[in-house]
């Protein structure tokens, strides 16, 4: 019986099952439950359209603008603050701190955070930079006392750095390890707390004498200040607050005074306009590793174009073969890519790192060593 009333309905141009939603009721549910969705987290959404690339057009930011005003009036987006607290979660109000060791003497209008072990980088004059002249004293790395070197950063640091960890590793003086964190950077640390995780390894139980890094890949996009003032990169306050933070992490880094940091710059780009905004922060990591005598900076622009510092695809190995050293987006290393750009690095640590592979044999007095021959011998030394 119910199905012949079920096939009259059909029959009468009403297809409709029962317990089924009108379509249009479907559709009025989804839109409210996005919209709630807005109020609850517009904040969030608001930030996240600010803090865009400067070539990213900004009418989103305009348009969420209403809508974050009147979920922080009428208190819609308390119940993610809450959530985000319960869970431990910081968000974006998480501004770029740095240990207190690192920032040193701070302006008197820098606000505080709170934290007894952290400060906040505001602006440039924050962190005064280094006057330190003297040279570091090169570290011996051998098997009786092998060194620690701890490879990381960026996307870019990936490929290249597990490369440089396998070559490190084949010394047998050197114990090496690889932390490499896509999409991340100095500018966003509400995405990735990076002067946290840099502090975490500097001073932890396994502190590496050597550290590599590498940062930029993702940074060339809307910076915020403590303040909460919201800078686009190429403006003087995204410029003075970026190099801060540049600053103020390689003054963490280098507060042992036994750690030699190793900076590596990004290469040349296929993408002009971005290999431009590359090019405006490997000028910044520079001229700051260049007021730290524990720091030295890796150009890889040249290292990965041949030396012309231009955008590079292929490149020819000491057999004169020619490979392919870059990825598909025409940015990232390739697997040989990142073996060339780990012999560069390797080099330059060895610069300041004598690697001691084959340390000497503690002989007894008056014990000689005579190397073996694989020639007919010479008598007529003998003799003579």
């Amino acid at each position: 019986m119910h199905d012949m009333r079920e096939e009259e309905q059909h029959r009468r141009g009403n297809p409709r099952p029962h317990g089924t939603l009108p379509v249009g009721h479907i559709l009025f549910g989804g839109v409210f439950g996005l919209f709630v969705a807005l109020l609850l987290n517009a904040g969030v959404v608001l930030h996240e359209a600010e803090t865009k690339p400067s070539t990213t057009p900004k009418v989103p930011a305009a348009l969420f603008r209403p809508v974050a005003w009147v979920s922080d009036t009428f208190f819609f987006d308390q119940p993610r603050d809450l959530a985000d607290r319960a869970l431990g979660r910081e968000r974006f109000d998480d501004v770029f701190e740095l240990p207190t060791a690192a920032a040193g003497d701070t302006t008197s209008d820098t606000p505080d955070s709170g934290d007894d072990e952290l400060v906040e980088a505001v602006t440039a004059t924050t962190i005064p930079p280094t006057t330190t002249t003297t040279a570091p004293p090169v570290l011996r790395a051998s098997v009786d006392d092998r060194i620690t070197t701890w490879v990381g950063g960026d996307s870019m640091s990936q490929t290249f750095g597990e490369s440089l960890v396998r070559m490190l590793t084949e010394t047998s003086v050197v114990h090496a390890v690889l932390d490499s964190r896509p999409s991340t950077g100095l500018t966003r640390p509400d995405f990735f707390d990076w002067p946290r995780q840099l502090n975490d390894v500097a001073t932890g139980p396994s502190a590496p004498d050597v550290m590599v890094v590498v940062m930029g890949a993702n940074d060339a996009q809307g910076i915020t200040l403590a303040n909460g003032d919201i800078f686009q990169f190429g403006e003087e306050g995204w410029d003075a607050e970026y190099r801060t933070r540049v600053r103020g992490v390689m003054q963490l880094l280098t507060a042992d005074p036994n750690r030699r940091v190793i900076w590596v710059g990004q290469p040349a780009a296929r993408d002009a306009a971005y290999g431009d905004r590359m090019n405006a922060l490997n000028e910044m990591y520079r001229s700051e590793a260049e007021a730290f005598p524990f720091v030295d900076f890796v150009d890889a622009r040249d290292v990965m174009s041949g030396g012309s510092g231009q955008y590079e695809a292929f490149l020819t190995d000491e057999n004169g073969e020619t490979f392919d050293a870059r990825q598909s987006d025409g940015f990232h290393l390739s697997r040989q890519g990142g073996d060339v750009m780990a012999t560069a690095v390797l080099a330059a640590i060895q610069e300041r790192v004598e690697f001691v592979v084959a340390p000497p044999t503690t002989l007894a007095p008056g014990t000689t060593i005579v190397a073996p021959s694989t020639s007919s011998p010479d008598t007529s030394a003998a003799d003579g």
